[in-house]
């Protein structure tokens, strides 16, 4: 701009001008890449949370089935003679019943709910 005013006799005023034009249309052009570029950067992040509560939810059914599994297994795997339903013959193979049973009861439960 300042170029504009000043009056040089070897280039005609007219350049300046042009060149004034070109350089504001690159600005305006750098200005719209950025913008798309940020658009692009955001969406990207979006995804990636969106991937992320994916897992998150896997995750959370995953332990929701196991974690009963697991306290049941680590009660009855402790070495107590006083629990009485170790004196029952089949007691092994109802407590795996009643596991299997709370694993599938979890399981529909979360494929009712989606």
């Amino acid at each position: 701009m300042k170029l504009e005013n000043i009056e040089i006799k070897v280039f005609n005023n007219k350049y300046f001008d042009e060149l004034k034009e070109q350089i504001n249309n690159l600005i305006t052009n750098i200005d719209f890449e950025l913008q798309e570029l940020e658009s692009k950067i955001k969406l990207i992040f979006s995804i990636q949370g969106h991937l992320l509560n994916e897992v998150r939810k896997t995750l959370t059914i995953l332990s929701e089935v196991f974690i009963p599994l697991t306290f049941l297994a680590g009660i009855y795997g402790m070495n107590f003679e006083n629990i009485p339903e170790l004196k029952y013959q089949n007691w092994y193979f109802i407590l795996l019943g009643i596991m299997f049973v709370i694993a599938l009861e979890n399981i529909w439960y979360f494929k009712r709910k989606n």
